[in-house]
């Protein structure tokens, strides 16, 4: 394996998930995303559960050079998650980092979006970045929820994320757990 080669011992692996979910949710809405297997919660928790299962593996036998997180992270806490990253990658964290972080919330949340070179740019580009995350909440009909989550119960479960049990429960839903 690479990893085992001293000539790369400096690897780093970052394993970023997200919720299984808002990736149905988010592929439903995709022009190229047209076959079965693209919108299929059982094709795509098969596919997690082996990654988690690799992940898991690499993380036991390479711990130092494994690091994991989910994209819910970064949008709920971008500084935090982006501190961590950085000081795993050996980093410093210099203080353009949190300015570039601060610009670019800023901007998503007055939703004015501009490029690094001023120019405007669409905002269908950039989203509000706590509401985009949790936006298959309000976007997928229950019964569609209720069958991502039947199908891919251990992969949530594994990943940290909640399981919702009624559309009620759905108003105030927060799937990080």
């Amino acid at each position: 394996m690479l990893l085992e080669d001293p000539e790369f011992s400096h690897i780093k692996i970052i394993n970023l998930v997200r919720d299984p979910r808002a990736i149905i949710s988010s592929r439903n809405k995709l022009r190229w995303c047209i076959s079965n297997a693209c919108k299929n919660p059982e094709s795509l928790c098969q596919a997690m559960r082996k990654d988690i299962e690799a992940a898991e593996k690499l993380r036991k036998r390479h711990h130092q050079q494994f690091f994991h997180f989910r994209f819910e992270d970064l949008a709920l806490w971008p500084f935090e998650t982006t501190k961590k990253l950085f000081n795993f990658l050996g980093l410093p964290n210099h203080p353009r980092i949190d300015f570039f972080l601060r610009k670019r919330l800023n901007s998503l949340l007055t939703h004015t979006f501009y490029d690094h070179d001023g120019k405007l740019q669409s905002p269908a580009t950039h989203r509000k970045p706590v509401k985009a995350i949790f936006r298959w909440v309000r976007e997928l009909p229950w019964e569609e929820i209720q069958t991502i989550q039947r199908t891919c119960k251990d992969v949530l479960q594994k990943l940290g994320y909640k399981l919702v049990n009624s559309t009620q429960q759905l108003e105030n839903f927060h799937p990080i757990g």
